[in-house]
């Protein structure tokens, strides 16, 4: 009797065991058809962008009535010289660029792609919202890769802009064109474009080039638009790498436009590390202000106050890390401002983002 309890005893064990055995393989078949299903997608709209790019691209050379082959070949040809004689801070600084997609990396990108990020932003003081923004990039190998098509968010957009704008997420669209080099390594462009109504010509300078240990890019921009006729700004940025894995940045910035008084002025130093591949965080403190300036802002107290000074400080840090497949990418990103339109009390906001990158990776 004992020996026939112990039996079934046994069957009914056998029979569980097999039941959670089914149950897990059943989850991970689903897991691997959703994750299967994902990458699907992202080679499909990664296709699409790559088609896109291509048809616009051979157009627009029909038009250009072509370039041949063997000016290509020396285009790469010397593009790969050049890499190899990239410094360690210009690699670093490079390598940073690339991955928190910033905006000297996606000027100097001449792969096609299409971004799009989206995520919540929590601002105790401002109120809390939702950013959702895309950028869509053609690039033309066939003009020599001097001219790109755009559309979507603009990468050049105004980093020392701090008070929320509807306006400013705006998709833009517009033309690219790289002018051949002239004097060696000072890169010329031109833009014309639009964001929503306003329409908007740019003409761009700079010279990246390495002192001693250090990376330095200056940035000289003038743009003109219908609403806000002239504005013309300098952009200088100062690369250093410490190790293998760390990088400081001081970013200077001044601007004038047609519509303000005095000078409005930016300054932000940061820390970039990798802790290991595809996760990496950057520690900044930046400053922001005006040599004269008078704002009528409702947001301002009092409404209408001239001042000069500095009108904001802020310090923050931005996570990123790419998670579940190789193109998806979090980042958190917590700050702390003291701003003049709240008597310098402190603001907390938190912002948590989702990117999704389509194109080369």
């Amino acid at each position: 009797m004992r020996l026939l309890l112990l039996y079934c005893f046994s069957l009914m064990l056998y029979g569980e065991g097999n039941t959670t055995n089914e149950t897990n393989t059943s989850q991970k078949m689903y897991i691997d058809s959703f994750t299967e299903g994902l990458d699907s997608v992202h080679e499909y709209v990664t296709h699409k962008v790559k088609v896109v790019s291509s048809n616009a691209d051979k157009q627009v050379t029909d038009w250009m009535h072509a370039i041949k082959d063997d000016d290509n070949k020396t285009t790469t040809e010397a593009e790969t010289k050049k890499n190899e004689e990239l410094g360690v801070s210009t690699s670093m600084s490079n390598y940073f660029g690339d991955f928190f997609k910033d905006e000297t990396f996606l000027n100097a990108n001449n792969e096609s792609y299409l971004r799009v990020r989206l995520g919540p932003e929590f601002n105790q003081n401002d109120g809390n919202r939702w950013e959702a923004s895309f950028s869509f990039n053609l690039n033309l190998p066939h003009t020599q890769d001097s001219l790109k098509l755009f559309i979507g968010e603009d990468v050049d957009a105004d980093l020392s802009d701090k008070v929320p704008n509807p306006e400013a997420n705006d998709p833009s669209l517009g033309m690219k064109y790289f002018i051949p080099e002239f004097v060696n390594g000072l890169e010329t462009d031109f833009t014309a474009g639009i964001t929503g109504i306003n329409l908007f010509v740019r003409a761009q300078l700079q010279y990246p080039f390495d002192f001693h240990d250090w990376r330095l890019r200056p940035v000289w921009r003038v743009q003109y638009s219908v609403e806000d006729e002239f504005k013309e700004e300098t952009r200088m940025y100062f690369d250093r790498r410490i190790s293998s894995s760390e990088m400081v940045r001081l970013f200077l910035k001044r601007e004038t436009e047609t519509q303000k008084f005095g000078q409005r002025y930016f300054a932000q130093i940061s820390y970039f590390n990798t802790l290991k591949y595809k996760v990496g965080f950057n520690n900044y403190i930046a400053v922001s202000g005006d040599s004269e300036y008078f704002r009528n802002h409702p947001d301002y107290i009092p409404d209408g106050y001239e001042h000069s000074g500095i009108d904001n400080y802020k310090v923050g840090v931005v996570w990123k890390e790419q998670f579940f497949r190789k193109w998806l990418f979090y980042e958190i990103e917590p700050i702390v401002e003291w701003d003049r339109r709240f008597y310098y009390e402190e603001n907390y906001i938190v912002k948590a983002t989702l990117e999704f990158w389509f194109g080369e990776i």
